[in-house]
């Protein structure tokens, strides 16, 4: 049954006539996920601090979960959520459409941050630093299921709290690109 659906949903997007559009929304996800490889290595060191702080971890040991949860966070996590974000545009932008009478600011802003904004850079940076609401608690909930799953004697609580408050500070980190880069940009 489920292989009859798949095949019938899968000819229906193959052969289905529809125009091809080239910026579909990658442009944003090649502007962010270089930026989050370049940090990886310091946020691994960071966040490891943070939880070795926090569950009374030894450095090594606490380098090595930090190291796992963000290496799965930021190549899976991060690009699932953000195709879970260009997915439901198409239907959040078309059930907000008939918004637009009411506040044409929402039509904007929806495809502002799904769509690529096109015309200046700084609107890239401003797109990123948006995406990293979502990517946060993306990575946050991802690097806590890893190391949960690593190490279950660790409280739950007490690591859930200690991956929220490490990527609390590193995604802090991680918008001063974007920050910079639009004072830069007017200046």
């Amino acid at each position: 049954m489920i292989n009859s659906i798949f095949i019938v949903f899968a000819l229906f997007v193959f052969l289905v006539p529809k125009p091809a559009l080239a910026n579909v929304g990658l442009p944003m996800l090649v502007w962010t996920m270089p930026v989050m490889i370049v940090a990886l290595l310091p946020i691994i060191v960071i966040e490891a601090y943070v939880i070795k702080k926090i569950c009374a971890l030894q450095i090594k040991k606490s380098l090595i979960y930090s190291g796992i949860a963000n290496l799965v966070s930021t190549f899976t996590g991060i690009p699932t959520s953000y195709i879970i974000l260009v997915v439901t545009h198409i239907p959040l932008a078309s059930a907000l459409s008939s918004m637009t009478e009411i506040n044409p600011w929402t039509d904007v802003f929806i495809n502002f941050l799904w769509m690529s904004p096109l015309s200046e850079a700084w609107m890239y940076m401003v797109a990123m630093m948006i995406l990293l609401v979502p990517f946060f608690f993306v990575s946050w909930w991802t690097e806590y299921f890893v190391v949960q799953k690593l190490n279950k004697s660790l409280e739950k609580k007490l690591l859930k709290t200690a991956f929220f408050k490490a990527n609390l500070l590193t995604y802090a980190l991680l918008m001063l690109y974007p920050i910079t880069e639009i004072i830069l940009y007017f200046y």
